[in-house]
């Protein structure tokens, strides 16, 4: 998750580098994120960058995970309940 161009480049005052880069699988990314994936540890994108996890704005989480589409758990009342006592 936030582990695309869009992301990375929104946050480019917050990269750092790393001094040893992960080369290896990562087997859940897109195809898009893989191909980013490629081009920063080729260094296309400068020399060893490094979006942390932790540098990703609040906000931008947020707007990310409203975009997801949560399947409704079976059973799940949570919309339908009552604020009254």
């Amino acid at each position: 998750m936030l582990m695309d161009r869009e992301t990375l480049n929104a946050h480019r005052s917050q990269w750092v580098t790393e001094r040893t880069q992960y080369c290896g699988a990562l087997d859940r990314l897109t195809e898009s994120e893989r191909t980013l994936f490629r081009e920063l540890i080729e260094n296309r994108l400068g020399e060893c960058i490094r979006l942390e996890q932790e540098r990703v704005g609040f906000g931008w989480l947020e707007r990310a995970l409203g975009e997801l589409d949560f399947p409704e758990a079976p059973g799940d009342q949570s919309a339908s309940c009552s604020t009254e006592r």
